[in-house]
């Protein structure tokens, strides 16, 4: 997989159910191909770190037990959009605002075994992504406003979860603000002494 071609997504694009692509594919993998051993190192990869292939590997993971070629096909792509993507990062700049903006949508009737439709949301603060999910609804949706509407509350839920995490941080920083202040207070009215002491003298050390 060195010299493989880098692919631009971990998933084919418009993919809804991979068990249905590629008849010609769609055979037995052979016991020797580490099938299950690429999904776990997939897995302990997007929990550390690559937290955009967890969509693509979820579903991929369903079939450990009788994986098909053309699921071998998937995890390779996967692999080929890793190394393709080595040197990418995300990074937070230097910015006040600190507005959160949160985008949700939904499929319809996406699954093919189930007909549940796939809610998924994406949280950005200082325009860099802090929070994502990506899952099946728990029930069957009969109209196509009905999954967006179940996807739009699972959303709203984190956008209040955001919003007091939030806002618990900044009660955190204003109480260590107060406690400085308290401690110049001090200082200004002589009630202590600051002065500089070296390492091997300091006695808390």
């Amino acid at each position: 997989m060195g010299n493989a071609n880098p692919a631009p997504t971990p998933r084919e694009s418009g993919l809804n159910n991979i068990r249905w692509r590629h008849p010609d594919l769609s055979y037995e993998l052979a016991s020797n191909v580490p099938y299950r051993q690429a999904i776990g190192c997939l897995m302990f990869l997007l929990i550390c770190k690559r937290h955009d292939i967890a969509f693509a590997v979820c579903c991929l993971a369903q079939f450990c037990e009788q994986p098909l070629n053309i699921h071998w096909v998937a995890v390779k792509r996967i692999l080929r959009y890793i190394a393709g993507t080595r040197i990418q990062s995300i990074m937070f700049g230097l910015s006040q605002d600190l507005k959160t903006i949160g985008y949700t949508d939904s499929d319809w009737g996406g699954c093919r075994e189930t007909r549940k439709s796939t809610s998924g949301y994406v949280f950005m603060i200082a325009g860099c992504p802090v929070c994502r999910r990506s899952r099946n609804q728990s029930v069957v949706a009969a109209f196509s406003c009905e999954a967006k509407y179940i996807a739009s509350c699972s959303a709203e839920k984190e956008a209040v979860w955001i919003s007091r995490l939030i806002g618990d941080m900044s009660q955190g920083n204003k109480d260590v603000k107060l406690q400085y202040h308290y401690l110049g207070n001090v200082v200004e009215l002589r009630k202590v002494e600051v002065a500089h002491c070296p390492t091997e003298d300091i006695t808390a050390d």
